[in-house]
């Protein structure tokens, strides 16, 4: 029985960093089981002119210029869809099954992708840093407002040129946490090496900022061994789901001596102790659910995938 095609969505703009987005998801999903639309927002204006009243033709010195320019910058577009659709035939895709599509700018960028992502697809792909690489902390470009706003589909972020043969999962034992091993262990290629699932074990953070001189020393004793009884607890509490967890990807024909479990303790950054297991096992690609056991969506300004997205370098990070 031939199950219908799931569908990527993949934002392209002028950057490399977007093909280099199409050429991630290109190697991290089999191309049997997948459609892809390479889509473009356009328009005539740039930012800049957002800001003022008066658009183009504006009475500067140039202005007589300005509808060239547009067009050098369409010709651009066009090349670089089709690069992109050339990334996907090499790795596998029919040509069939590649559609570019334009739309001209409606709302704004971000809120235009927003908007043809709930038309079906299964995956929304974007780059990290577009044409304008300037806001690295990503507050308020493109990118940004996606992940604030992209609840519907699992979103992956790809920063640099990721390696594809490994992945890790940050997992906590959550509801999010399964929700998000079990769907990327559908959509990733079963070519994969290896796939490590990574749990963070959070520190009490025994600072002598946090104390005064007067109580830091009793307090430090008696904490270190709350502390330590805690990640005892938490270590027995955890193996026993890590086990439960990997299943997700066996069960999807991932081989058994491919996916394995980690324990991180003692960190004072989730975020940060993900990201430097990703970079110390050379995983390119991190899994992250969007809810935590607080069940709030919590990948947003200030917690663990925001904090994961801004720190990744040459990394693909899928939120679930």
């Amino acid at each position: 029985m031939n199950h219908p095609k799931k569908r990527i969505l993949v934002a392209i703009d002028h950057s490399s960093q977007a093909l280099e987005s199409a050429a991630y998801i290109g190697k991290m999903v089999d191309p049997d089981r997948f459609s892809v639309v390479i889509f473009h927002v356009e328009s005539d204006l740039y930012d800049i002119f957002y800001d003022y009243m008066d658009k183009p033709p504006i009475k500067i010195t140039g202005s007589p210029y300005y509808a060239d320019w547009v067009d050098v910058m369409k010709k651009s577009i066009d090349l670089n869809l089709q690069k992109a659709k050339m990334v996907f035939l090499d790795n596998g895709f029919p040509e069939d099954a590649i559609e570019i599509t334009r739309r001209p700018r409606q709302t704004g960028i971000a809120r235009d992708i927003i908007a043809e992502s709930h038309k079906g697809y299964d995956i929304l792909v974007v780059g990290k840093s577009g044409i304008n690489k300037i806001s690295e902390a990503m507050k308020g470009n493109v990118t940004s407002k996606l992940m604030m706003s992209t609840f519907h589909i699992p979103l992956v972020i790809v920063s640099g040129i990721p390696e594809t043969s490994k992945v890790l999962v940050g997992y906590d034992g959550s509801t999010g946490a399964n929700m998000a091993a079990e769907a990327s262990a559908r959509l990733i290629r079963k070519k994969v090496s290896e796939v490590l699932f990574c749990h963070v074990i959070r520190s009490f953070n025994l600072s002598d900022a946090q104390f005064s001189l007067s109580y830091k020393e009793s307090y430090n004793v008696h904490l270190a061994d709350i502390e330590e009884a805690i990640i005892k607890a938490r270590r027995e509490h955890m193996e026993p789901l890590l086990d439960e967890a990997m299943l997700y990807f066996t069960r999807e024909d991932f081989t058994p001596e491919s996916v394995r479990w980690c324990m991180i303790n003692r960190s004072i950054s989730r975020s940060k102790a993900i990201i430097d297991m990703a970079a110390d096992q050379n995983c390119g690609t991190l899994v992250l659910g969007r809810r935590g056991h607080s069940d709030v969506v919590e990948f947003f300004m200030g917690r663990v995938g925001q904090k994961a997205v801004e720190m990744s370098r040459d990394m693909a990070v899928w939120i679930f």
